[in-house]
């Protein structure tokens, strides 16, 4: 593209702006679902939860164990990063999320 007249120079990451971007949009996610719920008239509950009967669930939730009897249930499972077998438990193994978070300095991380 140089011969075209376009000349790209040496890309640059400001990661305290891409840390806050990404913030803001997971922020706008989490309340664009809670109000949806809200206007729903949805109970959300989090915590641990088992199934304790066929229509019946109990939430061990930041408030202690709850039992919750339903008609109809959604079950919205987040999800973890699994850790590779072998790797070591050190800080400086870390996953796709906690990389915004975590690096400082982009010189700090390998691609």
């Amino acid at each position: 593209m140089a011969a075209s007249g376009i000349v790209f120079g040496p890309p640059q990451i400001d990661l305290d702006k891409l840390r806050a971007w990404k913030n803001r949009v997971v922020t706008r996610l989490t309340n664009g679902l809670s109000l949806l719920a809200k206007q729903r008239k949805v109970v959300v509950l989090q915590g641990e939860a088992r199934f304790s009967g066929r229509f019946s669930l109990e939430v061990q939730g930041a408030n202690g164990a709850q039992r919750v009897d339903f008609k109809q249930c959604i079950i919205a499972a987040g999800s973890e990063s699994a850790r590779l077998p072998g790797l070591p438990n050190d800080p400086r193994v870390i996953d796709s999320s906690g990389c915004i978070g975590v690096c400082r300095s982009i010189a700090n991380v390998c691609w």
